[in-house]
């Protein structure tokens, strides 16, 4: 009798332990929302300037805010995935279609990323189609490490491979993200 009772309240125990957990979290307790993050440098009153060997180097100082479409510092989110992003170098006063640029992308908390631009037939500079999934790979965790910490600095250093010169151009970046939010 004693064996059935042990046997008994073993079941018992598995059954509430299954129950209980089972419900701890579900799909119901996840949503994604979609957000952007922008950055742009063309209505600043001064553009980015190159040194007399066409190498570049400039920074901004982003917090959750920045952020536009959700509330990051107020949500706990789990995940970021990037729907689109573009980086964009333009009116460069000596850009020619073809012209090869490196940038490198790096911000608190995150792996750096070496990107290859190309100039169009427009005069922007934009990531050649090779390096699109390095810039999304690195704006989806920016962006995380954005929300989840508040703040941080993002840094853009690069090269016009074509033009080593001192020259200026404006810079933009834009971003479209889907924010997995647990509540």
């Amino acid at each position: 009798m004693k064996l059935y009772k042990n046997k008994l309240f073993a079941v018992i125990l598995t059954v509430v332990a299954v129950v209980t957990f089972s419900s701890c979290s579900s799909d119901d307790d996840y949503e994604w929302r979609r957000g952007t993050l922008n950055l742009s440098t063309e209505f600043d009153k001064d553009p980015i300037y190159t040194d007399n060997k066409g190498r570049f180097s400039f920074s901004y100082d982003l917090r959750a805010e920045d952020i536009g479409g959700i509330d990051a510092r107020r949500l706990d989110i789990v995940d970021v995935r990037s729907i689109e992003s573009e980086v964009f170098l333009f009116y460069g006063e000596l850009f020619v279609a073809g012209d090869h640029v490196n940038i490198r992308l790096s911000a608190d908390g995150v792996n750096s990323r070496t990107l290859r631009m190309i100039v169009d037939n427009d005069k922007e500079a934009k990531v050649i189609d090779a390096d699109y999934h390095l810039l999304q790979e690195f704006m989806s965790d920016m962006a995380y490490n954005l929300a989840r910490r508040g703040q941080l600095n993002f840094y853009i250093d690069g090269e016009l491979l074509d033009i080593p010169q001192q020259t200026y151009f404006d810079f933009e970046v834009k971003n479209i993200f889907d924010f997995e939010i647990r509540y």
